[in-house]
């Protein structure tokens, strides 16, 4: 299947993801330095 669109939410406003993104982040940054 094609996607023709991709939808970005940083702030919580289609859903509350912020415990997800600094979760991502502290891993990423455990991992790289």
């Amino acid at each position: 299947m094609l996607y023709r669109a991709c939808i970005f939410d940083l702030d919580g406003t289609l859903a509350n993801t912020l415990n997800s993104i600094a979760s991502f982040l502290n891993r990423a940054l455990r991992e790289c330095g």
